[in-house]
């Protein structure tokens, strides 16, 4: 597998660009494992890096739905919806780091005159609480959640949403993902997509580049 470089995206034809959050433009694959093994093990499941891959595009509700539905959990998805969220704050707010030259490429995006969104399944009450720090609303014209559309990125409503926003065609629109789920939503719906190498170990960055029309190791 050969990587593109940053020149050659920026040398492609594309008018916007969406980018997603975790692992992909930030550091937080640590945390959510954290969460993770925090939330199953509480509960005797054995946590495996299988669950994260499967949480990782759902969001908390959807992941809540699973969770409930895959071990046969006796609570609401509201209950473990509130307990994920009260783990991740206490992880988040000082430890997530954007990764290196990622604000160096989107802001040479910016001087193209290309508009970009932020598109995750991550909740808005966790970014904002970067936002002191990160300065995600200045980075970005708009920022789409999964709770805005009601759905994850196993369906297109996201992607959809950030379109709309951004008033972009979706074959002149970029997207940057680091899971395979996420990249092929994109490729549904015309999306040029672009796989990223992230912290996760069990990435497997091969497969992940069968997905996408480009893929980059790094920001710089």
């Amino acid at each position: 597998m050969i990587f593109s470089t940053l020149e050659d995206i920026l040398a492609t034809d594309f008018e916007a660009a969406i980018f997603d959050f975790d692992g992909t433009i930030a550091h937080t694959h640590h945390i959510w494992k954290l969460v993770d093994q925090e939330f199953f093990e509480s509960r005797g499941i054995p946590y495996t890096p299988e669950i994260g891959k499967i949480l990782s595009p759902l969001g908390f509700e959807k992941g809540a739905e699973w969770a409930i539905a895959s071990y046969g959990l006796k609570e609401d998805p509201e209950e473990i919806v509130a307990e994920w969220k009260e783990l991740s704050k206490s992880f988040f707010v000082n430890s997530v780091q954007l990764r290196p030259g990622v604000v160096e490429f989107i802001n040479k995006l910016k001087e193209r005159n290309i508009p970009t969104a932020l598109a995750t399944v991550n909740e808005s009450e966790l970014l904002g609480m970067l936002e002191p720090r990160l300065n995600l609303s200045a980075l970005f014209d708009t920022q789409v959640f999964a709770a805005d559309v009601g759905s994850a990125k196993d369906e297109p409503y996201l992607y959809l949403e950030a379109l709309a926003r951004l008033r972009a065609q979706a074959e002149k629109t970029i997207l940057f993902e680091d899971i395979p789920l996420a990249l092929q939503t994109g490729n549904s719906v015309g999306l040029i997509t672009c796989a990223v190498n992230c912290d996760d170990e069990h990435q497997d960055i091969e497969k992940l580049s069968e997905h996408a029309n480009f893929t980059i190791k790094h920001w710089y």
